[in-house]
Protein backbone atom coordinates (compact mmCIF):
# COMPACT_ATOMS: atom_id res chain seq x y z
CA UNK A 1 0.00 0.00 0.00
CA UNK A 2 2.97 2.00 0.20
CA UNK A 3 3.68 2.47 -3.27
CA UNK A 4 -0.01 3.10 -4.03
CA UNK A 5 -0.77 5.56 -1.85
CA UNK A 6 2.98 7.17 -3.33
CA UNK A 7 1.46 6.68 -6.57
CA UNK A 8 -1.90 8.32 -5.67
CA UNK A 9 -0.56 11.54 -4.81
CA UNK A 10 1.18 12.20 -7.55
CA UNK A 11 -1.79 11.53 -9.28
CA UNK A 12 -4.04 13.64 -7.46
CA UNK A 13 -0.93 16.03 -7.59
CA UNK A 14 -1.60 16.38 -11.84
CA UNK A 15 -5.15 15.68 -11.72
CA UNK A 16 -5.57 19.02 -9.28
CA UNK A 17 -2.85 20.89 -10.33
CA UNK A 18 -1.78 21.68 -6.88
CA UNK A 19 0.36 19.43 -4.06
CA UNK A 20 -1.44 17.37 -1.78
CA UNK A 21 -1.05 15.43 1.36
CA UNK A 22 -2.93 12.30 1.96
CA UNK A 23 -4.14 9.64 4.76
CA UNK A 24 -5.83 6.35 4.02
CA UNK A 25 -9.07 6.53 6.96
CA UNK A 26 -9.95 3.15 6.05
CA UNK A 27 -10.55 0.66 3.23
CA UNK A 28 -10.74 2.49 -0.03
CA UNK A 29 -10.97 5.59 1.71
CA UNK A 30 -8.69 8.56 2.09
CA UNK A 31 -8.93 12.06 2.97
CA UNK A 32 -6.79 14.72 1.28
CA UNK A 33 -6.01 18.44 1.30
CA UNK A 34 -4.62 20.61 -0.79
CA UNK A 35 -1.97 23.16 -1.10
CA UNK A 36 -3.36 26.61 0.18
CA UNK A 37 0.31 28.86 -0.07
CA UNK A 38 -0.21 30.33 -3.65
CA UNK A 39 3.08 29.79 -4.75
CA UNK A 40 4.15 31.56 -1.76
CA UNK A 41 6.76 29.24 0.70
CA UNK A 42 6.35 31.35 4.01
CA UNK A 43 2.60 30.80 3.87
CA UNK A 44 1.40 28.60 6.84
CA UNK A 45 -1.02 26.57 4.54
CA UNK A 46 1.38 23.93 3.29
CA UNK A 47 -0.65 21.24 2.14
CA UNK A 48 0.38 18.62 5.22
CA UNK A 49 -0.57 21.41 7.27
CA UNK A 50 -3.91 21.56 6.26
CA UNK A 51 -4.32 17.91 7.09
CA UNK A 52 -3.07 17.57 10.15
CA UNK A 53 -5.27 20.95 11.35
CA UNK A 54 -8.72 19.16 10.07
CA UNK A 55 -8.34 15.97 11.81
CA UNK A 56 -5.27 15.45 14.01
CA UNK A 57 -6.64 12.11 15.03
CA UNK A 58 -7.10 10.31 12.11
CA UNK A 59 -3.09 10.79 11.25
CA UNK A 60 -2.01 9.77 14.52
CA UNK A 61 0.09 6.43 14.69
CA UNK A 62 0.14 6.70 10.38
CA UNK A 63 1.78 6.96 7.70
CA UNK A 64 0.85 10.54 5.74
CA UNK A 65 1.60 11.05 2.52
CA UNK A 66 2.70 14.24 0.17
CA UNK A 67 3.56 14.61 -3.11
CA UNK A 68 6.26 17.84 -2.14
CA UNK A 69 9.28 18.26 0.23
CA UNK A 70 7.46 19.19 3.79
CA UNK A 71 8.94 21.97 5.18
CA UNK A 72 9.78 22.24 9.14
CA UNK A 73 6.18 23.64 9.80
CA UNK A 74 4.48 20.54 8.34
CA UNK A 75 6.85 18.35 10.27
CA UNK A 76 6.93 19.65 13.24
CA UNK A 77 3.12 19.77 13.05
CA UNK A 78 3.31 16.13 12.18
CA UNK A 79 5.44 14.99 15.36
CA UNK A 80 3.04 16.71 17.44
CA UNK A 81 0.00 14.75 16.25
CA UNK A 82 1.86 11.63 16.59
CA UNK A 83 2.20 11.04 12.83
CA UNK A 84 4.36 8.14 12.39
CA UNK A 85 6.00 8.85 9.11
CA UNK A 86 6.14 10.90 6.47
CA UNK A 87 6.40 9.96 3.09
CA UNK A 88 6.79 12.20 0.45
CA UNK A 89 8.38 12.73 -3.50
CA UNK A 90 11.26 14.42 -4.50
CA UNK A 91 10.64 14.57 -8.28
CA UNK A 92 10.62 10.88 -9.08
CA UNK A 93 12.16 9.97 -5.65
CA UNK A 94 10.79 8.51 -2.65
CA UNK A 95 11.35 9.68 0.08
CA UNK A 96 10.91 9.31 4.44
CA UNK A 97 10.81 11.19 7.49
CA UNK A 98 10.53 9.32 10.50
CA UNK A 99 8.68 11.52 13.34
CA UNK A 100 9.64 8.83 16.41
CA UNK A 101 13.28 10.08 15.71
CA UNK A 102 15.49 12.57 17.32
CA UNK A 103 16.27 15.16 14.65
CA UNK A 104 14.04 14.69 12.38
CA UNK A 105 14.22 17.73 10.21
CA UNK A 106 17.68 16.86 9.20
CA UNK A 107 17.63 14.15 6.16
CA UNK A 108 15.19 11.99 5.20
CA UNK A 109 15.87 8.20 5.73
CA UNK A 110 15.37 6.53 2.11
CA UNK A 111 15.15 7.20 -0.94
CA UNK A 112 13.72 5.03 -3.87
CA UNK A 113 13.33 5.68 -7.58
CA UNK A 114 9.88 5.39 -8.40
CA UNK A 115 8.95 3.22 -11.56
CA UNK A 116 6.13 6.01 -12.60
CA UNK A 117 8.74 8.66 -12.62
CA UNK A 118 7.61 9.69 -16.53
CA UNK A 119 4.53 11.47 -14.52
CA UNK A 120 6.81 13.90 -13.78
CA UNK A 121 9.13 14.28 -16.55
CA UNK A 122 6.21 14.50 -19.13
CA UNK A 123 2.87 15.29 -17.12
CA UNK A 124 1.23 17.00 -20.37
CA UNK A 125 1.57 14.13 -22.28
CA UNK A 126 0.58 11.59 -19.35
CA UNK A 127 -2.37 13.22 -17.69
CA UNK A 128 -4.63 10.70 -19.80
CA UNK A 129 -3.18 8.05 -18.45
CA UNK A 130 -3.34 9.12 -15.11
CA UNK A 131 -6.99 10.32 -15.32
CA UNK A 132 -7.57 6.57 -16.43
CA UNK A 133 -6.07 4.98 -13.69
CA UNK A 134 -7.90 7.06 -11.09
CA UNK A 135 -10.91 5.96 -12.68
CA UNK A 136 -10.08 2.61 -12.50
CA UNK A 137 -9.41 2.49 -9.21
CA UNK A 138 -12.17 2.15 -6.08
CA UNK A 139 -10.84 5.70 -4.72
CA UNK A 140 -13.14 7.84 -2.29
CA UNK A 141 -11.56 10.78 -1.09
CA UNK A 142 -12.90 13.75 0.94
CA UNK A 143 -11.25 17.07 1.04
CA UNK A 144 -10.15 17.99 4.23
CA UNK A 145 -12.01 20.85 5.81
CA UNK A 146 -9.48 23.98 7.02
CA UNK A 147 -9.54 24.64 10.35
CA UNK A 148 -7.46 27.56 11.89
CA UNK A 149 -6.97 28.66 15.03
CA UNK A 150 -8.57 32.22 14.91
CA UNK A 151 -10.94 32.07 17.75
CA UNK A 152 -7.09 32.11 19.89
CA UNK A 153 -6.04 35.13 18.38
CA UNK A 154 -6.87 38.57 17.64
CA UNK A 155 -5.70 42.03 16.54
CA UNK A 156 -4.43 45.01 18.41
CA UNK A 157 -7.10 47.95 18.02
CA UNK A 158 -6.66 51.77 18.27
CA UNK A 159 -4.65 52.72 21.21
CA UNK A 160 -3.60 49.19 22.14
CA UNK A 161 -1.30 49.84 19.40
CA UNK A 162 0.70 51.62 21.02
CA UNK A 163 0.98 50.11 24.35
CA UNK A 164 4.88 49.57 24.42
CA UNK A 165 5.89 52.58 22.77
CA UNK A 166 3.55 54.68 25.11
CA UNK A 167 6.08 53.69 27.90
CA UNK A 168 8.92 55.99 28.33
CA UNK A 169 11.98 55.62 30.66
CA UNK A 170 12.43 59.15 32.27
CA UNK A 171 15.84 59.65 31.42
CA UNK A 172 15.67 58.78 27.76
CA UNK A 173 12.52 59.12 26.29
CA UNK A 174 12.13 55.94 25.46
CA UNK A 175 12.29 52.23 26.70
CA UNK A 176 15.55 50.36 26.06
CA UNK A 177 15.48 46.55 24.56
CA UNK A 178 15.72 45.04 27.51
CA UNK A 179 12.85 47.05 29.07
CA UNK A 180 10.77 46.53 25.98
CA UNK A 181 11.18 42.97 26.25
CA UNK A 182 9.84 42.55 29.86
CA UNK A 183 6.81 44.48 29.18
CA UNK A 184 6.68 42.28 25.67
CA UNK A 185 6.71 39.34 27.78
CA UNK A 186 4.41 40.55 30.67
CA UNK A 187 1.79 41.25 27.79
CA UNK A 188 2.36 37.29 26.60
CA UNK A 189 2.01 36.94 30.57
CA UNK A 190 -0.98 38.72 31.11
CA UNK A 191 -2.55 37.49 27.84
CA UNK A 192 -2.54 34.26 28.98
CA UNK A 193 -3.85 34.32 32.16
CA UNK A 194 -7.57 36.66 30.31
CA UNK A 195 -7.52 33.83 28.17
CA UNK A 196 -7.92 31.07 30.66
CA UNK A 197 -10.20 32.84 32.71
CA UNK A 198 -10.94 32.10 36.37
CA UNK A 199 -9.57 28.66 37.65
CA UNK A 200 -7.22 28.17 34.57
CA UNK A 201 -5.09 26.57 36.39
CA UNK A 202 -1.01 27.24 36.67
CA UNK A 203 1.30 27.19 34.55
CA UNK A 204 2.97 24.04 33.69
CA UNK A 205 6.62 24.48 32.05
CA UNK A 206 6.59 21.69 29.55
CA UNK A 207 4.82 22.42 26.26
CA UNK A 208 3.65 18.81 26.26
CA UNK A 209 0.14 19.39 26.52
CA UNK A 210 -0.22 22.48 24.27
CA UNK A 211 -2.51 24.54 27.11
CA UNK A 212 -0.41 27.18 28.67
CA UNK A 213 0.72 29.14 25.76
CA UNK A 214 0.16 33.13 25.41
CA UNK A 215 2.11 35.03 23.16
CA UNK A 216 2.10 38.45 21.47
CA UNK A 217 3.57 39.74 18.09
CA UNK A 218 5.11 43.50 17.70
CA UNK A 219 6.88 44.79 14.65
CA UNK A 220 10.14 46.17 14.55
CA UNK A 221 8.67 49.62 15.36
CA UNK A 222 7.42 48.34 18.40
CA UNK A 223 3.89 48.51 17.50
CA UNK A 224 1.70 45.59 18.97
CA UNK A 225 -0.36 43.80 16.25
CA UNK A 226 -1.57 40.69 17.57
CA UNK A 227 -2.16 38.23 20.21
CA UNK A 228 -3.01 34.38 20.67
CA UNK A 229 -3.40 32.09 22.97
CA UNK A 230 -3.74 27.94 23.20
CA UNK A 231 -7.36 27.45 21.52
CA UNK A 232 -9.54 23.97 20.72
CA UNK A 233 -8.83 21.17 23.35
CA UNK A 234 -8.49 17.97 21.59
CA UNK A 235 -6.69 19.78 18.59
CA UNK A 236 -3.30 19.99 19.33
CA UNK A 237 -2.53 22.33 16.48
CA UNK A 238 -3.65 25.21 17.81
CA UNK A 239 -1.25 26.29 20.05
CA UNK A 240 -1.15 29.60 20.74
CA UNK A 241 1.87 30.89 18.20
CA UNK A 242 0.28 28.80 15.48
CA UNK A 243 -3.16 30.46 16.27
CA UNK A 244 -1.24 33.81 16.12
CA UNK A 245 0.47 33.46 12.70
CA UNK A 246 -2.45 32.15 11.03
CA UNK A 247 -4.40 34.58 12.48
CA UNK A 248 -2.23 37.54 10.83
CA UNK A 249 -1.57 35.50 7.87
CA UNK A 250 -5.26 35.38 6.85
CA UNK A 251 -5.19 39.09 7.06
CA UNK A 252 -2.39 39.97 5.14
CA UNK A 253 -2.79 37.09 2.31
CA UNK A 254 -0.06 35.19 3.35
CA UNK A 255 2.81 37.77 4.18
CA UNK A 256 5.92 36.76 6.17
CA UNK A 257 5.78 37.96 9.81
CA UNK A 258 7.18 41.79 10.38
CA UNK A 259 11.02 42.34 9.18
CA UNK A 260 12.77 43.43 12.42
CA UNK A 261 9.84 42.23 14.43
CA UNK A 262 8.70 39.91 17.78
CA UNK A 263 7.37 37.23 19.24
CA UNK A 264 7.02 37.44 22.72
CA UNK A 265 5.29 34.18 24.09
CA UNK A 266 5.09 32.65 27.65
CA UNK A 267 7.39 29.30 26.66
CA UNK A 268 9.50 28.46 24.30
CA UNK A 269 8.23 27.04 20.99
CA UNK A 270 7.76 23.07 20.56
CA UNK A 271 8.62 21.41 17.50
CA UNK A 272 5.48 22.80 15.51
CA UNK A 273 5.67 26.63 16.55
CA UNK A 274 9.44 26.60 16.01
CA UNK A 275 8.54 25.22 12.64
CA UNK A 276 5.52 27.48 11.69
CA UNK A 277 7.70 30.43 13.06
CA UNK A 278 10.74 29.31 11.12
CA UNK A 279 8.79 28.80 7.74
CA UNK A 280 6.73 32.31 8.39
CA UNK A 281 9.81 34.59 9.67
CA UNK A 282 12.93 36.23 7.32
CA UNK A 283 16.01 36.25 9.08
CA UNK A 284 15.70 39.33 11.21
CA UNK A 285 12.77 38.26 13.84
CA UNK A 286 13.06 37.56 17.05
CA UNK A 287 11.42 34.89 19.20
CA UNK A 288 11.15 35.98 23.02
CA UNK A 289 10.27 33.42 25.09
CA UNK A 290 9.34 33.80 29.23
CA UNK A 291 10.52 30.27 30.09
CA UNK A 292 12.39 27.35 27.96
CA UNK A 293 11.56 24.16 28.18
CA UNK A 294 13.80 21.54 28.89
CA UNK A 295 11.16 18.35 27.75
CA UNK A 296 12.45 19.62 24.22
CA UNK A 297 14.64 17.95 21.74
CA UNK A 298 15.23 19.03 18.17
CA UNK A 299 13.19 22.09 17.18
CA UNK A 300 14.05 24.28 13.93
CA UNK A 301 14.40 27.28 16.02
CA UNK A 302 17.13 25.46 18.79
CA UNK A 303 18.47 23.46 15.74
CA UNK A 304 17.97 24.47 12.24
CA UNK A 305 19.34 27.57 10.03
CA UNK A 306 17.52 30.20 12.28
CA UNK A 307 19.14 28.33 15.82
CA UNK A 308 19.84 32.17 17.14
CA UNK A 309 16.36 33.80 16.49
CA UNK A 310 15.04 32.30 20.43
CA UNK A 311 16.06 34.31 23.47
CA UNK A 312 15.10 34.33 26.69
CA UNK A 313 13.51 37.18 28.52
CA UNK A 314 15.74 38.93 30.46
CA UNK A 315 16.48 42.00 32.52
CA UNK A 316 14.55 44.10 35.48
CA UNK A 317 10.96 43.71 36.47
CA UNK A 318 10.55 46.51 38.62
CA UNK A 319 13.97 47.61 40.97
CA UNK A 320 15.14 45.10 42.95
CA UNK A 321 13.22 41.71 40.96
CA UNK A 322 14.52 40.32 38.15
CA UNK A 323 12.40 38.15 35.53
CA UNK A 324 14.28 34.99 37.21
CA UNK A 325 12.71 36.33 40.73
CA UNK A 326 9.32 36.38 39.16
CA UNK A 327 9.16 33.06 37.22
CA UNK A 328 10.10 31.91 40.23
CA UNK A 329 7.22 32.81 42.02
CA UNK A 330 4.87 32.81 38.97
CA UNK A 331 5.78 28.79 38.62
CA UNK A 332 6.67 27.57 42.34
CA UNK A 333 3.46 29.47 43.99
CA UNK A 334 3.85 32.68 46.57
CA UNK A 335 6.13 32.76 49.63
CA UNK A 336 10.03 33.29 47.69
CA UNK A 337 11.33 36.63 47.87
CA UNK A 338 10.07 37.93 44.67
CA UNK A 339 6.51 38.21 46.03
CA UNK A 340 8.06 39.22 49.33
CA UNK A 341 9.91 42.04 47.55
CA UNK A 342 7.08 42.72 45.32
CA UNK A 343 4.32 42.95 48.37
CA UNK A 344 5.18 46.43 49.25
CA UNK A 345 2.03 48.54 48.96
CA UNK A 346 1.21 45.86 46.10
CA UNK A 347 -1.54 43.48 46.91
CA UNK A 348 -0.38 39.77 47.56
CA UNK A 349 -0.80 38.19 44.65
CA UNK A 350 1.23 40.96 42.62
CA UNK A 351 4.00 37.93 41.44
CA UNK A 352 1.30 35.94 39.91
CA UNK A 353 -0.52 38.59 38.02
CA UNK A 354 0.76 39.61 35.52
CA UNK A 355 -2.16 41.89 34.68
CA UNK A 356 -1.11 43.55 38.00
CA UNK A 357 2.46 43.55 37.48
CA UNK A 358 2.14 45.17 34.33
CA UNK A 359 -0.16 48.05 36.27
CA UNK A 360 3.02 48.58 38.64
CA UNK A 361 5.40 48.68 35.99
CA UNK A 362 3.65 51.22 33.72
CA UNK A 363 3.87 52.84 37.63
CA UNK A 364 7.48 53.88 37.00
CA UNK A 365 7.41 55.39 33.51
CA UNK A 366 4.38 57.19 33.22
CA UNK A 367 2.05 58.96 35.90
CA UNK A 368 -0.99 61.00 35.91
CA UNK A 369 -3.35 61.22 33.23
CA UNK A 370 -1.06 59.36 30.82
CA UNK A 371 -0.71 56.29 33.34
CA UNK A 372 -4.92 56.06 33.84
CA UNK A 373 -4.86 56.24 29.85
CA UNK A 374 -2.09 53.47 29.53
CA UNK A 375 -4.43 51.29 31.86
CA UNK A 376 -7.48 52.01 31.00
CA UNK A 377 -5.80 50.75 27.52
CA UNK A 378 -4.14 47.57 28.53
CA UNK A 379 -7.52 46.31 30.73
CA UNK A 380 -9.72 46.66 27.38
CA UNK A 381 -7.25 44.51 25.63
CA UNK A 382 -7.70 41.60 27.93
CA UNK A 383 -11.29 42.01 28.03
CA UNK A 384 -11.47 41.21 24.27
CA UNK A 385 -9.18 38.77 24.74
CA UNK A 386 -11.44 37.05 27.34
CA UNK A 387 -14.61 37.55 25.17
CA UNK A 388 -12.58 36.23 22.34
CA UNK A 389 -10.97 33.01 23.99
CA UNK A 390 -14.57 32.12 25.27
CA UNK A 391 -16.47 32.25 21.83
Amino acid sequence: MVDYNMKLAAALRLRHAAHVALVQTGGDSWLVARDGRGGRAHDCRAPLVRLLQSDPRACRGRVVFTSHIPNHAEKGMARVCGVRTVGYLQGATERWHDMRRSGYGDTPQIGTTLGYRDWFNRPQLQRSNIERWLQTQNVSYTWAEERVGRAGAGAARGDEIELIRRLADPRKGSLDQAARDTVGALLAFAVLESGRGPGGGRLRRSGGLGRSVGCVLVDGAGRLLAWGIDAGVGNPTLRGEVNLVQFFQSGTGGALLPTGGTLYTTLEPCEMCAGVLHVTTAGNFRVVCGQSDPNLGWTALRNGSKGGMVRPARGPIVPGVTWADLLAARIEGGGTAATRALDSGVAEALAGDAHALLYTLAGHHADGPALRAWRETLAGLLARVREGAAG
